[in-house]
């Protein structure tokens, strides 16, 4: 997987669809996976949230949960654990939402080296059909924001 900046491609340059695409424009700076960009140009609908199912009482987020929709279900306590970049490759903005699905309450940690800022209330989702969303602000610092059912 290579990181492009757009501004720095050649004329007819390949680009496969595990590269990412850098883009700066007033100051603000953007990174795009291709996959993402190949599909919308080619029309498909690559902003569609991926939505997991979740069942067990013990989870690390992986790359693939970026900008998706986790669904709690177990009945008991789970636990969410947050890596450190040095495990994925995490990019400021990055997000997951979360929802508790099932009876279980969701707790939310970083692992060593990771910062979680909890909302007021905290860092889990103590109410059935509660959701949270985790947000990368970086150098291993999410913000943890919480709403309602």
């Amino acid at each position: 997987m290579a990181d492009k900046r757009i501004d720095q491609l050649p004329a007819a340059t390949a680009i496969n669809s595990s590269d990412f695409i850098h883009i700066s424009q007033g100051g603000i700076d953007k990174r795009i996976s291709a996959d993402v960009l190949i599909a919308a140009l080619n029309g498909g609908n690559p902003f569609n949230v991926n939505i997991l199912e979740e069942s067990t009482t013990a989870r690390t987020l992986l790359l693939s949960d970026k900008s998706g929709y986790i669904r709690f279900t177990n009945a008991a306590a789970i636990a969410l654990t947050v890596p450190h970049t040095d495990d994925i490759p995490w990019t400021l903005g990055d997000s997951i939402v979360l929802r508790r699905a099932g009876d279980g309450v969701v707790t939310v940690a970083g692992a060593a080296g990771v910062t979680v800022n909890p909302a007021a209330s905290g860092l889990d989702l103590p109410d059935a059909g509660q959701t949270g969303q985790l947000i990368y602000a970086g150098n291993n610092t999410w913000d943890f924001i919480k709403n309602g059912s």
